[in-house]
């Protein structure tokens, strides 16, 4: 058998003949797969900066709304942006790596806006609902969306909660022994 060049060097390589001593990883580099899930946006939206309010319609309706700040509409345009710039191929540029005027001329500065707010609004509407401590029947529905001046986001949801159920005292009531 003749020995390769490149086994002699150990260079780390697919070829079963020519064994990997790679052992680890390096020192201060973390694998691909660790730290926060990126899909599921910046890692700082665990505190929310957000105002929420309560409007009760009826019994078992209530209105809710939620100021979503700007620095948090930020953070969702800016994650909206990486994720758009590594789909949208743009001629003279490699794949996510165009800037984002020419990504946002070339996708539409609207369509990032929409695909932040599919990433806000969803996990803003689910912080409310547990900061309220509500119980809703159903998904809530959004009414609008209203851009405030500042660039924060003012959404109105319609919220179905679950009734509210009293028995009677039926331990008083006579009983059938025989079934």
């Amino acid at each position: 058998m003749v020995e390769h060049r490149l086994a002699k060097a150990k260079v780390a390589g697919s070829n079963p003949v020519f064994r990997s001593k790679f052992t680890g990883r390096p020192a201060g580099r973390p694998f691909r797969g660790e730290g926060p899930d990126p899909a599921s946006g910046p890692a700082d939206w665990e505190e929310v900066d957000m105002v929420v309010e309560l409007e009760k319609l009826n019994e078992d309706e209530v209105r809710v709304l939620i100021d979503i700040e700007p620095e948090r509409m930020q953070e969702a345009l800016d994650e909206a942006f990486r994720k758009i710039a590594k789909r949208v191929r743009v001629p003279g540029f490699r794949p996510g790596k165009a800037p984002r005027p020419i990504v946002e001329r070339a996708y539409g500065s609207q369509h990032l806006y929409e695909d932040a707010l599919n990433e806000v609004v969803p996990k803003a509407y689910s912080d409310a609902i547990e900061e309220l401590k509500l119980t809703p029947f159903e998904d809530g529905t959004v009414e609008a969306i209203d851009p405030k001046d500042d660039k924060g986001v003012r959404v109105k949801a319609r919220v179905l909660l679950q009734p509210e159920i009293t028995l009677p005292d039926y331990h008083s009531w006579p009983r059938d022994e025989a079934a």
